[in-house]
């Protein structure tokens, strides 16, 4: 069964899943990074460059697993 975990997210919260395939090859730290540095640049799209670079970054650092990326923003 999987854990359960209620949260309240305001506004501009960001919300990343990812596979053991990122996880593997990333540390939190430059993953978090990653997310911040690429949400702060002012793409048009953001959430889906983010999750693009941390999914291309961990691949090129040859992760063990193939890798999956989600990032939800939560907008008001």
């Amino acid at each position: 069964f999987p854990d359960l975990i209620e949260q309240e997210m305001s506004a501009s919260t960001c919300l990343l899943l990812c596979s053991d395939g990122v996880t593997s090859s990333m540390s939190d730290d430059e993953i978090a990074d990653f997310v911040v540095n690429t949400m702060n640049e002012g793409n048009d799209d953001p959430a889906h460059v983010a999750s693009q670079l941390v999914m291309h970054t961990s691949k090129a650092k040859h992760g063990l697993d193939d890798a999956t990326v989600v990032l939800l923003v939560f907008d008001e």
